[in-house]
């Protein structure tokens, strides 16, 4: 709704109509706001939201942006990305292989998304992984990487024990 105002009289003694749309210019420049926020980096608008905007870009944004929220510093959001359909075979191997992410989603992927040898691997070795998952995932690890973490790859003591027991058959 547009404001109109009476303004003193012209020359000629008759009102001056005015439209006094001061409104239109905030609307203008909030609505400028939010268009600058979409054309910025997917970087710039995670720095921008909210943590249930957040969550809501975890369960629903592109790979990109799935990608930033998954490296957030607030775990809580790391879930979520989890719980977003499009969540592809190639991010989950990156998952795995990070140790800044949250231990429930290690425990997420070591329940629903061990049919890559890659995602295996990466769970056992990353340290994050949650102990009971990481034994248990040595028993489907392939044979040479099995026999590379017996030989003392980089993991914990109880895997180590887990790989060594599976390659000499105790």
């Amino acid at each position: 709704a547009h404001a109109m105002k009476l303004k003193p009289a012209a020359e000629d003694g008759a009102p001056v109509v005015v439209d006094d749309d001061d409104d239109a210019g905030e609307a203008g420049e909030a609505e400028a706001g939010v268009a600058a926020v979409k054309d910025a980096s997917p970087i710039q608008q995670v720095a921008a939201m909210s943590v249930p905007e957040k969550r809501q870009a975890a369960m629903h944004g592109s790979k990109d942006m799935r990608l930033i929220l998954i490296k957030d510093s607030n775990k809580t959001i790391h879930p979520f990305v989890m719980q977003n359909p499009a969540l592809g075979m190639e991010e989950v191997e990156a998952i795995s292989r990070m140790t800044a992410v949250h231990p429930d989603v290690l425990h997420a992927i070591a329940k629903n998304w061990t049919r890559s040898p890659n995602v295996i691997r990466n769970l056992v070795k990353n340290p994050k992984t949650p102990l009971p998952d990481a034994i248990a995932l040595v028993e489907k690890l392939a044979v040479t990487d099995l026999r590379s973490i017996a030989k003392g790859g980089s993991v914990r003591m109880a895997i180590l024990q887990a790989a060594r027991r599976k390659v000499t058959g105790g």
